[in-house]
């Protein structure tokens, strides 16, 4: 099963118990289940923005620089944890 698949799921049970009226699905189940889906969504790689000459993360919008002496890009931000996609990177 992939991340986004995982994510469909989620919001079907989200969908269905907690938006259906069940008044068994509690708090803590709603949280468990927004939390899966947003780390969940991290996983998911998303491609880098460019403001002003960097390139930075989508979601937080902090610059992403080289990573390790071999020059390779880090695969995820280290602010916020989010998968990069870095294929139309300049």
């Amino acid at each position: 099963m992939t991340a986004q698949e995982a994510i469909k799921w989620l919001k079907a049970i989200e969908e269905k118990y907690i938006h259906g009226g069940d008044e068994g699905f509690d708090e803590k189940r709603k949280t468990a289940i927004n939390i899966a889906i947003n780390v969940l969504e991290k996983q998911i790689p998303k491609k880098l923005i460019c403001i002003e000459i960097e390139q930075c993360c989508p979601i937080c919008k902090e610059g992403i620089c080289f990573i390790g002496d071999d020059g390779n890009y880090g695969n995820h931000c280290l602010n916020c944890g989010q998968a990069l996609d870095w294929s139309d990177a300049e």
